[in-house]
């Protein structure tokens, strides 16, 4: 299997500047973290708007379009670890335009699949954009999903190098 390549800032700015188009503000970007175990090496980036305006979350501190990526070409997966719109920005395809920013960048890339954790509440969201729930006897959430990005990809195959 091939690895993913780990994204370039000119890749970065490019996903910052579809973020931008959707919600007409200035987003900018930073790695948030490196980290590495068992050999293999993870990367964190946060995507945020350029406002001084934020939300309080029980568990973040967050602007309010945030978007957390980590890049592991190793498993070549993409797992979004975080994904928040403002109220006001959901129900217009906002988000779903988003993801298939992410799903392009992924792609060129050579990433496979995108992975996350939902809770509830999102879940139909996440499911309506071809992610699939990995345990369905797991009725306990966050749920893992997964969305593969190349064809006849088996999310087990995925599951099975981590």
């Amino acid at each position: 299997m091939t690895r993913a390549a780990w994204p370039e800032p000119m890749h970065l700015e490019w996903l910052s500047g579809r973020m931008e188009s959707i919600i007409d503000e200035g987003v900018t970007w930073s790695e948030l973290q490196r980290t590495e175990k068992a050999g293999v090496t993870t990367r964190v980036f946060s995507f945020e708007r350029d406002s001084h305006r934020h939300l309080n979350h029980p568990e973040h501190y967050l602007s309010p379009t945030h978007l957390k990526l980590q890049f592991c070409p190793a498993y070549n997966l993409i797992t979004i670890d975080f994904i928040c719109l403002p109220e006001s920005d959901r129900g217009k395809g906002e988000g779903t335009r988003l993801l298939g920013y992410i799903e392009e960048l992924a792609a060129s890339l050579g990433y496979q699949a995108l992975t996350l954790s939902s809770m509830l509440p999102a879940e139909h969201f996440w499911q309506k954009n071809g992610f699939q729930v990995l345990d369905e006897e797991n009725h306990y959430y966050p749920r893992a999903m997964i969305k593969p990005l190349v064809p006849d990809l088996d999310p087990e195959q995925i599951l099975c190098q981590l």
